[in-house]
């Protein structure tokens, strides 16, 4: 799904189609090379669908996120030309899976 790289500049991109770019942002300005925070994540969308909370909802540097049973949800905070993204629990585990291995293993 994701298309990561290191731009020109040395910052660590997601490549997404335009219509994910909204993902691409919480990668890149929220989660941005901590694995730690990609395990967070993904040990939230596992509580919520084992049904160990009804939902989880952050606030991150650019983007609120909920997480529910059927849906996640990436409202950008700055953004605003931006609507908010919403994502299958499986996508979003997906792009959260590809993105930490890869800030795992490329240096920054």
């Amino acid at each position: 799904m994701l298309k990561c790289y290191i731009d020109s500049c040395g910052g660590r991109r997601a490549g997404l189609p335009p219509a994910l770019k909204v993902l691409s942002s919480f990668l890149e300005e929220d989660v941005q090379g901590s694995a730690n925070g990609c395990d967070l994540f993904l040990q939230e969308i596992s509580d919520v669908e084992q049904g160990k909370r009804e939902a989880f909802h952050s606030t991150g540097n650019a983007h609120d996120v909920l997480i529910e049973v059927s849906s996640i949800t990436i409202e950008p905070l700055w953004d605003t030309s931006l609507p908010p993204l919403h994502l299958h629990p499986s996508q979003y585990r997906e792009a959260l899976l590809e993105w930490r291995a890869f800030i795992t293993t490329i240096p920054a």
